[in-house]
């Protein structure tokens, strides 16, 4: 029998979902490509061109900002709340279970508990992008594409219809694309010039990868191999690797 890996949801209003070992390590071998990708045109496209161009630049800056916990905790679910709660399957029996009607106390508590986490996934990346919109305006106008999509999906399912395939694919596009440009704040100590925008074509490629995970396997199956991912610079052999590619110490 094959081996595989089952994260059991801690209520049964979320959709369970069943991720092969061979499938996840599919996606973190993606991840690697992709982090090598950023690596390479970090330092030998984008500052060659733009020492080129303006003469001295900044060394090389690091893949992402924050330290582990930011990484492999705070961004993934953060990130995958807000970019990718609108693609989620698990949205329809969250509604059912926030909208039932059963006067049962189990009922009573399982919507009480959707309801909580529909709150939160409006709630919680609404309150950050608030708290953060001095320091970083640019980002929290990107964060609320996605929750306009979460809250668009939302309604549609509130009122008992099915989401037009013109507005999956339409907020599909727009939140993937916020979430490769949200990945521009890591570079800020680089010049504003058209070339950093090639930076965060990985995360553009990310992001459709972690789109195509929460449809098929859920929101959490995205954060669990978002976080997985990131946690993957931490590796001293990956770390080396990047370090290879780069031609530099990245540490």
């Amino acid at each position: 029998m094959r081996a595989s890996l089952t994260v059991t949801p801690p209520v049964r209003l979320l959709q369970p979902f069943r991720l092969t070992w061979w499938q996840l390590a599919g996606l973190l071998g993606l991840l690697v490509a992709l982090l090598t990708a950023e690596v390479w045109i970090h330092h030998h496209l984008v500052l060659s061109a733009l020492r080129a161009e303006l003469g001295a630049v900044p060394p090389f800056v690091g893949l992402e900002s924050g330290g582990w916990a930011a990484r492999v905790v705070e961004a993934p679910v953060l990130e995958e709340l807000v970019f990718r709660s609108a693609f989620s399957a698990s949205l329809v029996p969250l509604v059912a279970a926030a909208r039932g009607q059963d006067p049962g106390w189990q009922a009573r508590l399982r919507g009480g508990m959707a309801t909580v986490l529909l709150v939160i996934l409006l709630l919680v990346p609404l309150g950050y992008a608030v708290i953060n919109v001095g320091d970083t305006l640019f980002q929290a106008g990107l964060m609320l594409v996605g929750i306009a999509a979460t809250g668009t999906a939302l309604a549609f399912i509130g009122r008992g219809q099915a989401i037009p395939s013109t507005v999956t694919w339409g907020f599909g596009l727009l939140t993937t694309v916020a979430f490769a440009l949200a990945h521009l704040a890591n570079y800020e100590a680089l010049p504003h010039h058209p070339l950093v925008t090639l930076l965060v074509v990985p995360q553009l490629i990310s992001g459709l990868l972690f789109l195509a995970v929460t449809q098929r396997f859920g929101l959490r199956a995205a954060m669990l191999v978002h976080a997985a991912g990131n946690g993957l610079q931490f590796l001293p052999p990956v770390a080396a690797w990047l370090a290879l590619i780069g031609g530099t110490n990245l540490s």
